[in-house]
């Protein structure tokens, strides 16, 4: 299993917050999901923490636990984003049609006449 890497920012402050009440009735399935972590080496035990975020438990259709961490909470503030400019759908599309042009060559215009002439799925050819 691969661990996940967090940057946080240099100035950085832990945030703790404190625990959401727990149905009484999932609180067999929570500790049996915090044990299933556990024992998956996913999450360990700690005495203290200078990071806690709330744990909310959605119940799955099988009958099983799902824990949900809200870490808007303050933790998601203090991370070090790591942000990779997403690419134009041109830009991957229209070779995929066949088209060759560039960024500067490709108008909005042309891509409505190629969307719109292109057979849609489903439909008799």
């Amino acid at each position: 299993m691969k661990k996940a890497t967090l940057t946080l920012k240099q100035n950085a402050i832990p945030a703790y917050r404190h625990a959401r009440p727990v149905p009484y009735a999932s609180l067999p399935i929570v500790e049996q999901e915090f044990d299933r972590l556990l024992n998956l080496g996913v999450i360990k035990p700690v005495r203290h923490a200078d990071w806690a975020a709330p744990v909310m438990v959605v119940k799955k259709p099988d009958g099983s636990a799902r824990l949900c961490f809200d870490y808007s909470t303050g933790l998601n503030d203090a991370l070090q984003l790591h942000q990779h400019p997403l690419l134009y759908q041109r830009t991957f599309l229209l070779p995929l049609m066949g088209v060759m042009c560039s960024h500067e060559s490709t108008s909005p215009m042309l891509i409505y006449k190629l969307n719109s002439t292109m057979p849609r799925s489903g439909s008799a050819t």
